[in-house]
């Protein structure tokens, strides 16, 4: 098996790598020169491919822009016509209820006056290209009926609705507008077109290559493109009180074709031009590596701290290397007899700051660690309840932490957080705070302030900004009953969870003035029984075995 393992391993190991990698591993990637040339290359194909895209936009943008304005204007046009279509409807049924012999004609219902009323009717639909004449009389019987295009079935709907009124309606699936007239003499008369069908006459009387549309979705007018260089324009107007919106559309590819040559053009030449330009660089750039590399290697030594004086003296490359005489008498060549020198003072300067700043803060540390125990010293002295308790729960926390796995670059904010989470009590009255009987309604509200007062406190010490979370959280629970924000569940710091386990932990065992610390067990009966609704399941089990290693440990001392 052994034998097995050792062959696959040399048979992965074997495997030829990459063909692309293989040549980026090449010495000449690993000079500076290879590396500077290879970024000006890139460089160069990329603005070449910026300036094919950046065309490519200015194509589009100004054929969409030219495309918009024509629409606009068609789209205007389309509502003109069909505003004006709407307008000769209307003075037809007006003329037509108007007319003397149609009038008559319903008084006498007889033969003649029927082709009379289908005479004037038939006129006025051949003269005004109407698709509907209905002419109802004084007992809402149709008198005729003349109808082309799609509204064959229209008739048919309105002998149920002669009520109707002059309006954008549906009949039979269709959009139509009618206009009702009253007969002086008794009767209706109905004159309509169908908006779908008026609008194809109207884009072909406009000479349009596309077929506008109507709907029933009001909106502002609206510009969009989209895919297969297809355009869109929206136009609301109103019909009758009704909002409806034009649809226009107009696809641009035959405006593409005609700028698509002249941008090939210009897209060979910049590439002609990038390559040019890569080669007189290649030639400028392998003047300038030779001492920039010895510029880089050193002042990258300086940045680390290496005050290696050998290591740091600046020297120039052989004249055989260096055509342009690049460092002779110009800014390198006065940053090579100046280097040497600033190292040497900035290696002192920077061993002198390194020992202050360590002592600084160092005593920075224990500054801020004896002002937050004065803190805490503090709260105990003036809430009795809550002696020694802080100093318990700090340990503990540290303790249980550190065997969850907490790194120990966060230990130091969990102990601070938790010698100050009940800080905030400082600004709750005494009288509440020291009060020996229970709390009533009211003082409960006041002390579940003290978590916000915490965190009003801290927040603006940058010391302590990792430290607030115990000190504002430790009071919310698992389920999101908590307070003082009512976090649910993860949205509670890691810190504060842990800690209210111990917090608990330790407030239950100890004796208050108005009651007796409980045995260990019933403490932990507590804490089970509470697991998942106040505290986090997970946590709880860290607990328990923290809880049962730590007094094996004690048993073996």
């Amino acid at each position: 098996m052994l034998s097995m393992d050792t062959s696959l391993l040399n048979s992965t190991q074997s495997q030829p790598r990459p063909t692309l990698r293989k040549l980026f591993e090449h010495p000449f990637f690993n000079t500076l020169f290879g590396k500077l040339l290879l970024p000006v290359i890139g460089f160069m194909l990329l603005s070449l491919l910026i300036t094919g895209l950046v065309f490519n936009l200015g194509i589009q943008n100004t054929t969409g822009r030219i495309l918009q304005q024509q629409l606009q204007g068609d789209s205007q046009n389309i509502i003109t016509n069909l505003l004006g279509r709407l307008d000769i409807v209307d003075s037809t049924a007006v003329m037509l209820a108007s007319n003397a012999d149609i009038s008559a004609s319903l008084q006498n219902l007889d033969n003649a006056a029927l082709e009379v009323i289908n005479s004037r009717a038939l006129t006025v639909q051949s003269r005004f290209n109407l698709d509907l004449i209905q002419i109802y009389d004084r007992n809402g019987t149709a008198r005729t009926n003349l109808v082309q295009s799609s509204l064959y079935k229209v008739t048919s709907v309105m002998s149920d609705y002669p009520e109707i009124t002059s309006a954008l309606v549906t009949l039979d699936g269709r959009m139509v507008y009618l206009a009702h007239q009253k007969v002086a003499t008794g009767g209706d008369i109905y004159v309509g077109i169908d908006l779908e069908s008026e609008l194809s006459r109207i884009a072909f009387q406009l000479g349009l290559q596309y077929t506008p549309e109507l709907n029933t979705e009001t909106s502002k007018s609206v510009y969009s493109q989209v895919k297969n260089s297809t355009y869109h324009l929206y136009s609301p107007l109103q019909i009758k009180g009704q909002n409806l919106t034009l649809e226009i559309q107009q696809n641009i590819s035959q405006f593409e074709h005609i700028t698509r040559s002249g941008q090939n053009i210009i897209l060979l030449a910049s590439f002609l031009s990038t390559l040019v330009l890569v080669f007189l660089m290649s030639i400028l750039l392998k003047s300038i590596t030779a001492p920039v590399q010895t510029l880089a290697k050193n002042t990258r030594q300086l940045a680390q701290a290496n005050f290696d004086q050998d290591e740091l003296a600046l020297s120039l490359p052989d004249a055989k290397f260096n055509p342009l005489h690049i460092g002779e008498n110009d800014e390198i060549g006065q940053l090579q007899e100046s280097f040497t020198k600033m190292a040497l003072e900035l290696k002192a300067i920077y061993q002198g700051l390194i020992r202050e700043l360590r002592q600084t803060n160092d005593e920075l540390k224990i500054a801020y660690d004896s002002a937050l125990k004065g803190w805490s010293s503090a709260l105990e002295l003036r809430d009795h309840d809550t002696e020694k308790h802080t100093e318990r729960t700090a340990d503990d926390l540290i303790s249980l932490a550190r065997f969850m796995g907490i790194p120990e670059n966060d230990l130091e904010n969990y102990r601070r957080g938790a010698l100050l989470h009940d800080v905030g009590k400082m600004a709750i009255p005494d009288e509440i705070l020291r009060k020996n009987g229970p709390l009533t309604d009211q003082e409960w509200q006041i002390m579940r302030q003290h978590p916000i007062y915490a965190y009003v406190m801290l927040r603006n010490i940058p010391f302590l900004h990792d430290a607030l979370e115990i000190p504002y959280c430790h009071h919310e629970k698992w389920d999101g009953t908590g307070y003082p924000r009512g976090l649910f569940r993860k949205e509670i710091p890691l810190s504060a969870r842990i800690f209210t386990v111990i917090d608990v932990y330790d407030s239950m065992r100890s004796d208050r003035p108005y009651r007796k610390g409980m045995p260990d067990q019933q403490v932990l009966d507590y804490i089970a029984s509470r697991s998942g609704k106040d505290f986090d399941p997970d946590v709880v089990k860290a607990f328990f075995k923290w809880y049962d290693l730590r007094n094996i440990i004690k048993r073996e001392k």
